[in-house]
C-alpha cells in the first residue's frame, strides 16, 4: 500500500500543477488527428508537453527520477540498471571534469545528477516543457549539483540560440523519439557539438520482426504512439542512417534488448527482480492504484479526473507490453556517433 500512496501523492500533485484532464482530452484529440497526418511540429510538440503534464509526476513516483529503460540482469532493481546504462554512457562519451556536455530532452534531470556526480562535467539541460525544467532545477539544488547545471527552456528541434561548436559531448535519451522531424533534431545537436564531439542517442525502434502489412502490428505500433506521443518512427538501421545524413558517423551501434537477460518491458510485468520494488508498476500494483483511484474520487481526498488518468497510463503500460510481446520494437536501441566536421 505505501506505493499505491506514493502514486495518489503524485497524482494530486499533477493535478496541482496542471489540467490534467484537458491535458488528456487534448491528447486524444491530437491522436485522433495524428492517425491521418503526423502534423507539423508545433501541433506534436504540444501533444508531448500534454504527454509529460500527464505522465511526469507519476513517472518519477512509480518508475524514477530518470525517465528511461535500461538493459535488466535477472535479479537486477530497477535503479541499479538505470545507473550501469547511465555509467555505460558516461564512458563511452568519455566525460570527465573538462567537458560541457548537452543533456537534449533532459525530463526531470536525472541522468544529468548521474553526470555530474560520476564525471564532475558541466551539462545544459534542453527542454520544451517549463514544469519538467523547474523541477530539475528543485532535484539538482536538493542533490547539490545544481552548480554543474545550465538550464535552456526551448525545443532540440530549434536550439539556434546556441552558438555552433558549444559542446564537447551531448547525449538524448528518449528524447529525441518524440521528435516530429527526427533527422532535424540529430541535424540541431550536431551543430551545437564541438568537431570531433560525441553523441550518445537512446531511440524507440522497430525492430526486423515488424511488419508493415501485418494489422495486429500496425495497431499494437499506433497504440504505443498514441500513448508515449511518439513522433518520427524508424526502424533500427534508419536511425543511424538519419545521423549519418545529418552529419554524424556513427562509431557503434546497438540494441541492448537482444543482450538483456530480461525483455526490456519487464518492469511493467513485474517478477523480474527478487526484491518487491519491481512490484510499483505491474499489473496488480496498477489495479491497486485503480481502485484506490476509484476510492479517493468517491470520498474526494483525490481530485475529478484521476480514475481517467490513471487508466490512460495503464493503457500506456499495456501498450509497450504488447509492442515488447510481439518483439516489433524496442527502447534500447543506442547509438554512439562522432560529428565529423
Amino acid at each position: 500500500m505505501k506505493n499505491t500512496k506514493q502514486l495518489i501523492a503524485a497524482l494530486k500533485e499533477s493535478f496541482q500543477s496542471a489540467n490534467i484532464r484537458q491535458s488528456i482530452e487534448r491528447l486524444r484529440t491530437r491522436n485522433r488527428r495524428s492517425r491521418s497526418d503526423t502534423g507539423m511540429s508545433a501541433e506534436h510538440a504540444q501533444k508531448v508537453n500534454d504527454f509529460y503534464d500527464i505522465a511526469t509526476d507519476v513517472t518519477q513516483s512509480a518508475w524514477s527520477q530518470s525517465l528511461h529503460f535500461a538493459p535488466l540482469n535477472s535479479g537486477e532493481s530497477l535503479e541499479h540498471a538505470i545507473a550501469r546504462h547511465q555509467d555505460l554512457m558516461i564512458e563511452k562519451l568519455r566525460l570527465d571534469q573538462s567537458k560541457y556536455v548537452a543533456d537534449v530532452g533532459c525530463g526531470i534531470g536525472g541522468p544529468m545528477r548521474r553526470v555530474a556526480r560520476q564525471s564532475g562535467a558541466k551539462v545544459l539541460l534542453v527542454n520544451n516543457h517549463q514544469r519538467q525544467l523547474d523541477r530539475a532545477k528543485k532535484l539538482n539544488k536538493e542533490a547539490n549539483v545544481d552548480h554543474l547545471a545550465d538550464y535552456l527552456h526551448c525545443s532540440f528541434l530549434d536550439m539556434n540560440t546556441i552558438p555552433e561548436n558549444t559542446f564537447d559531448a551531448a547525449y538524448a535519451i528518449e528524447s529525441t523519439m518524440h521528435a516530429s522531424d527526427k533527422i532535424l533534431a540529430f541535424e540541431q545537436i550536431q551543430r551545437i557539438l564541438k568537431p570531433g564531439g560525441l553523441f550518445w542517442c537512446q531511440e524507440f525502434a522497430l525492430t526486423d520482426l515488424y511488419d508493415e502489412n501485418d494489422p495486429t502490428h500496425q495497431v499494437a505500433v499506433q497504440d504505443l504512439a498514441d500513448a508515449i506521443a511518439l513522433g518520427e518512427v524508424f526502424r533500427f538501421e534508419q536511425i543511424g542512417l538519419g545521423l549519418e545524413k545529418a552529419g554524424f558517423n556513427v562509431l557503434d551501434c546497438k540494441d541492448f534488448a537482444l543482450e538483456s537477460e530480461v525483455p526490456w518491458y519487464a518492469p511493467f510485468k513485474g517478477g523480474y527482480e527478487r526484491s518487491l520494488t519491481s512490484f510499483r508498476v505491474s499489473p496488480f500494483q496498477r489495479s491497486l492504484v485503480v481502485l484506490s483511484a476509484r476510492l479517493g474520487e468517491f470520498f474526494r481526498t483525490v481530485p475529478k479526473g484521476t480514475v481517467d488518468l490513471v487508466k490512460f497510463l495503464d493503457q500506456g503500460a499495456e501498450a509497450y507490453i504488447r509492442a515488447g510481446e510481439l518483439g516489433i520494437a524496442t527502447l534500447l536501441c543506442c547509438y554512439l556517433a562522432e560529428k565529423t566536421s
